[in-house]
């Protein structure tokens, strides 16, 4: 049964899209308008492994209103969603934080041993088994972590990366999301290839712990934590980089002004290069010292 249908925006980086939210009992599902009577499935998520956060900034560099936006995620992913008012966002957090708590507590398997690789500031390692319930954060499960090995140092001096073992480049956590529910998410990924492979392989409730312990290291995913060597701005914008692609200037292109150093001449030496249009120098465009109309039109657009 639908309990909740709403249009919001999903932003990322400095990308905003149009989507449907559906909620239901157990399952979240994120959809496109493909008409004004037909929807397009873009994505559907257990309840189980969707978490929520206020981390507005640490999503999006857009300027985000918390007072209809809250941030939402499932492995791999972390948007803002936001809503038409303050009342429809807060209906729809309460609802969604209701149903979330209802599927964990209700769920088969509340725990995982997750291995947990330690670096330090000079890159030397030791693992170490930390046992995580499905309501832990990563913040928590840091915090866990440090206490666990006697390490000093607070979370904020520490990061939780993740690599998923789907070929795919390592990405520190922000803190609110959930590490047993994206170990849980890459353990259903295998376990579905290998039954695409194997027809004998099925993953039974409460198997997943003992089929976690069996994956190849490089289909497993793990979790690595180590000093937060970079300001929180710069892991924020490196983990960003892959949503947000900045436009070149059309006019800036159209003027661009040659950086080559000729063969032999100092750089301090090299003689001013002259402004072009389109490659093409200006004397030769305009030899009467006034622009073509057609090229004033264009500029003007631009």
């Amino acid at each position: 049964t639908c309990i909740l249908d709403e249009r919001v925006q999903l932003t990322v980086g400095l990308q905003t899209q149009e989507r449907h939210l559906i909620l239901f009992s157990d399952v979240l599902v994120i959809a496109k308008s493909k008409s004004s009577s037909s929807l397009k499935l873009k994505k559907q998520v257990l309840l189980s492994e969707v978490w929520t956060g206020t981390c507005l900034s640490e999503v999006t560099e857009k300027k985000m209103s918390p007072e209809n936006s809250f941030v939402i995620g499932w492995p791999i992913t972390n948007y803002v969603v936001t809503f038409s008012s303050a009342d429809v966002k807060e209906r729809w957090l309460s609802a969604l934080l209701w149903h979330i708590n209802e599927v964990k507590q209700n769920g088969y398997l509340k725990n995982l041993i997750l291995q947990i690789v330690v670096l330090d500031d000079e890159n030397c390692s030791l693992t170490t088994a930390v046992n995580v319930s499905n309501v832990e954060t990563a913040e928590s499960v840091m915090k866990k972590t440090l206490l666990q090995l006697g390490l000093p140092g607070r979370t904020s001096e520490h990061h939780l990366w993740v690599v998923s073992g789907k070929d795919e480049p390592a990405y520190p956590l922000i803190g609110h999301e959930h590490p047993f529910s994206i170990a849980l998410s890459c353990l259903r990924d295998s376990a579905d290839q290998q039954q695409r492979t194997n027809n004998n392989t099925l993953l039974a409730d409460g198997t997943e712990a003992s089929f976690l312990a069996q994956l190849p290291k490089e289909k497993q995913c793990q979790f690595v934590l180590k000093p937060r060597l970079q300001a929180p701005m710069q892991l924020r914008r490196e983990s960003l980089q892959k949503h947000t692609k900045r436009k070149k200037s059309l006019i800036g292109w159209a003027l661009r002004r040659s950086t080559c150093t000729p063969t032999g001449s100092p750089p301090s030496q090299s003689p001013p290069t002259p402004r072009k249009l389109f490659g093409l120098s200006l004397s030769s465009v305009c030899p009467d010292g006034i622009l073509p109309k057609p090229i004033m039109v264009s500029m003007s657009v631009l």
